[in-house]
């Protein structure tokens, strides 16, 4: 997959990121849509049209939950602050909220006492969906191996398991955290229309859930994974009666933001970071950091440039004090820690880890000197 980028490395002039991040585009001027889009959604929740969002997702919520149902919506949790964040915005709304955890495995304590606070501090419902860990472990080994992102099997289970639950309950409201297409990618954000009519759609499963568009259902006929499991992992058609929405759509999306209110309700971050210098995300499980770790060797840029990149655009860094932190943890080396998880929970030995994770280091944007590898086109 990897050899399918183009590999000249450029760079958003007002970001960091780089043109070798998939779903990502640099216009004439080497701006990133990415970018744009926050001016744009800037502008739009500044303005009286904030008004017209709170209204249109207010009115969505109403003509779509059912009269003496015990829940109006389900919203998506993991135990991160925009977890919480979701439900504090979600019940200046409605009370008949039911949340739902994916567990894909390799969950943090720090993730279960913030995933806990659902249940304790702001009284929702809360299901956890764990999935056989024998069918995790054949998953997680086949797509790091393979494709070099443990991860892979995780993200579709996570777009599928509260959709599922919902049409199980009758609910026909799921919410999520941020649109994935407004926030980081090349899709263009025209006006307050986009924000509103995003749609939950095959395209969408495609191009921002399944991965590199890579052929799931058929690694799920490859590994014999039992029949009715599979369809936790591929686009549902008979979901498409529900409304999706991404609650950053419709209100300020701010990662900082969100974390300040979750901390509030009792949330609690990691005592160290690796690979980025924000201790308060990815702190509900530890698959993450080994897919941003891969991250890095394929495409050159890591969990930092995503979080500097956010920072820069909503006015918390200079692009300058980005460079000198990507430069300082977006490299940074897996940690014995994160190692010992994934062989301990694939049963593996750290020799076979190291050889597969060398394996999808991508040499055209690598190279060694004086035994250490370095970025050919490191970020300026």
């Amino acid at each position: 997959m990897i050899g399918s980028y183009n590999m000249k490395v450029l760079y958003c002039k007002k970001c960091i990121i780089s043109n070798l991040k998939p779903n990502n585009d640099l216009d004439d001027a080497g701006i990133c849509t990415a970018c744009k889009n926050q001016i744009t959604k800037k502008t739009i929740i500044n303005s009286t049209q904030k008004t017209i969002l709170r209204s249109s997702f207010k009115n969505i919520l109403k003509k779509n939950s059912i009269k003496n149902s015990k829940y109006d919506v389900v919203v998506a949790v993991s135990g991160g602050k925009d977890s919480i964040y979701q439900i504090v915005q979600l019940k200046k709304f409605t009370s008949k909220i039911l949340a739902v955890c994916v567990d894909f495995g390799l969950r943090t304590e720090v993730g279960e006492h913030n995933l806990q606070l659902i249940q304790n501090e702001l009284n929702v419902d809360l299901i956890k969906f764990s999935l056989k860990k024998n069918i995790i472990k054949k998953l997680a080994l086949y797509s790091l191996e393979k494709h070099g992102d443990p991860d892979l099997f995780n993200h579709p289970l996570i777009y599928n398991i509260p959709p599922i639950i919902a049409k199980n309950f009758g609910i026909n409201i799921v919410v999520y955290g941020e649109d994935p297409r407004i926030e980081y990618s090349n899709t263009k954000l025209k006006n307050i229309d986009t924000l509103i009519n995003q749609k939950f759609d095959k395209n969408y499963f495609e191009n921002f859930v399944s991965h590199s568009r890579i052929n799931l259902l058929s690694i799920l006929r490859k590994l014999s994974i039992p029949l009715e499991e599979r369809a936790y992992f591929t686009y549902q058609k008979k979901l498409k009666s529900l409304k999706i929405l991404f609650l950053g759509n419709f209100f300020k999306w701010d990662s900082i933001n969100n974390y300040k209110i979750a901390k509030k309700i009792g949330f609690k971050e990691n005592k160290t970071s690796e690979g980025t210098y924000r201790k308060f995300v990815n702190v509900d499980e530890d698959w993450n950091r080994v897919h941003h770790y891969l991250k890095m060797l394929k495409f050159g840029y890591g969990r930092c440039s995503d979080h500097a990149a956010e920072d820069i655009r909503k006015g918390y860094l200079t692009r300058n004090d980005a460079i000198k932190l990507v430069k300082k943890y977006d490299t940074q080396p897996l940690s014995k820690y994160y190692k010992k998880r994934i062989c301990e929970y694939l049963d593996i030995s750290e020799k076979k880890l190291n050889y597969i994770l060398e394996k999808f280091r991508n040499k055209k944007i690598w190279i060694k000197i004086n035994q250490k590898w370095v970025l050919k086109y490191p970020l300026k």
